[in-house]
């Protein structure tokens, strides 16, 4: 079964932040543990909700889950023929490569295009890569580079995790909605004195000390999983290099450095990117030379 592997995956090395992130999301939910009225009705309920949770990251991992991940990132197929005859070709010379790397990849990888103008390139579940419309506008050879890339988060199973951290987040979402709720209550009378002060001004104050606490904790927990994503983006260099697109990933970093998407779920994925120096400084380790001035 495909979850028993996904859980078996989750002891590398590169992966403690995303690990520490979860564990400590699940301190959220300690209150709730313990306002059973015995120990056996909270054992009962940490019971239901781990089973809950891995019901729901099961249904995340099967095709059904493929498929709202694809709607939820904008992933759209690929319907133009111009379109098409540009990107297959490069994607099956990429694909078949890194198949030849890692056997156990998928069969059914299939491309997707995004309508954002930024150049850009993701997976996501276990058969999905992503191209933006304007990766479209940079070289062929680094269009291939890109999606060597993305092929290598595929292979480290590194898209599998972030659906992890998908799922857990509905749990947190609904534990932090109960914490603010709470906060909110408490905050009512400081927020009748600030609207005493100034209504406008006190308005504003309020809001933004109901939601500190979630956006406090958010931030938090980005760290861990920064942690984690820097190492699986220098491994997902790694595999590009291995498969003799060091330089032209390098360039195509270059490229489109600074160049940050500005739609949602794109721009939390690219914000936990590390430094293009750094990548490309990785890459000439690795024998790319690329060079840039």
């Amino acid at each position: 079964m495909y979850l028993i592997s996904f859980l078996k995956n989750l002891k590398k090395k590169s992966n403690w932040g995303i690990i520490v992130y979860m564990l400590l999301n699940s301190l959220l939910f300690l209150p709730f543990f313990q306002s059973g009225t015995n120990p056996r009705e909270s054992l009962s309920f940490i019971f239901f909700c781990v089973l809950f949770y891995l019901i729901s990251l099961a249904v995340m991992l099967s095709p059904i889950g493929e498929f709202i991940l694809r709607l939820r990132t904008g992933s759209r197929p690929i319907k133009r023929r111009d379109l098409e005859r540009k990107l297959k070709p490069l994607f099956d010379n990429v694909y078949q490569k890194a198949k030849i790397k890692d056997p156990t990849l998928p069969d059914n990888i299939k491309l997707f295009i995004h309508k954002s103008p930024i150049p850009n390139a993701f997976a996501t579940g276990r058969k999905t890569v992503c191209v933006t419309q304007g990766l479209l506008d940079i070289p062929e050879d680094e269009i291939e580079a890109i999606l060597a890339h993305e092929f290598g988060h595929l292979s480290h199973k590194d898209t599998d995790f972030l659906l992890a951290i998908t799922v857990g987040n509905i749990f947190i979402n609904i534990a932090l909605w109960f914490i603010r709720l709470i906060w909110i209550i408490l905050t009512i009378p400081l927020g009748f004195v600030l609207r005493m002060i100034s209504e406008n001004v006190g308005e504003k104050l309020h809001g933004v000390i109901m939601q500190f606490p979630v956006w406090a904790w958010t931030m938090f927990g980005m760290l861990f999983i920064k942690a984690s994503s820097r190492q699986n983006e220098f491994a997902a260099d790694r595999f590009a290099a291995d498969l003799g697109y060091g330089s032209e990933l390098a360039s195509a970093l270059d490229r489109v450095a600074g160049q940050c998407p500005d739609i949602g779920i794109l721009k939390a994925m690219y914000s936990t990117h590390p430094d293009t120096d750094e990548r490309i400084g990785r890459l000439q380790d690795l024998g790319a030379e690329y060079v840039a001035y």
